[in-house]
């Protein structure tokens, strides 16, 4: 975002802050409290982070200054209640600057407005804690990402596939990369390549959703 790389430290609890070429510009943390095993992390338009605060069940907004602006979910908590998590693994922010949760154990994705208004959650048995296979189905969401026309991808984990959804939820398609489980890491480039980092496998894929349907692997 804007030239830099946002790294979630899992295990120093706390967002690394590069440039391009690699250069440590900041650490990021809670003025009060702290994180705890951060697993995804977002840019909102005013310069403020957007952490999936994992082990805390929590999201949170933060100035790069570490002040919080904003907690979603009740700390320390688990819930399948909206607008509360179980071990959220990522964040992404949408083209109106809401942002969506993948809501790991959840086996969900939540979706909040710009004002950080809950709209809606779907996946599983009406967007409870339910895993399964079927389509629009989860076996942990483990990562989310927004593409540049507005779209929603997410890497079923258990599942070894990745859904894309519309940027209101309805599932448009899906892939499966040929593995039992593996997927966790997810991006979108501009371009509309998707690269997703492959656990099993030991290796980062680049995939093509197709214009007719489907989707075509580059290498």
């Amino acid at each position: 975002a804007g030239g830099e790389l946002f790294v979630p430290d899992y295990f120093e609890d706390a967002i690394f802050v590069f440039a391009l070429d690699g250069e440590l510009r900041a650490v990021v943390r809670p003025r009060e409290g702290r994180l705890i095993s951060p697993g995804g992390v977002a840019v909102r338009r005013d310069g403020t982070l957007l952490v999936a605060d994992t082990y805390a069940h929590r999201v949170v907004q933060l100035t790069r200054a570490g002040e919080v602006l904003r907690v979603w979910g009740e700390p320390g908590k688990k819930s399948i209640a909206a607008a509360h998590f179980n071990y959220p693994t990522d964040v992404a922010v949408t083209a109106e600057d809401g942002f969506v949760v993948a809501d790991g154990y959840n086996d969900r994705l939540q979706l909040f407005g710009p004002d950080g208004q809950f709209e809606r959650k779907w996946g599983g048995l009406f967007g409870l804690n339910t895993h399964g296979r079927w389509p629009g189905w989860f076996a942990t969401v483990s990562a989310v990402a927004v593409a540049s026309d507005g779209s929603i991808y997410a890497s079923d984990f258990f599942n070894g596939r990745v859904q894309r959804f519309s940027a209101r939820g309805r599932l448009l398609d899906l892939v499966s990369i040929g593995e039992p489980a593996g997927p966790l890491g997810l991006a979108v480039s501009g371009s509309g390549l998707i690269f997703l980092a492959h656990v099993a496998g030991n290796e980062v894929q680049v995939w093509r959703a197709q214009d007719g349907g489907g989707w075509a692997q580059r290498r």
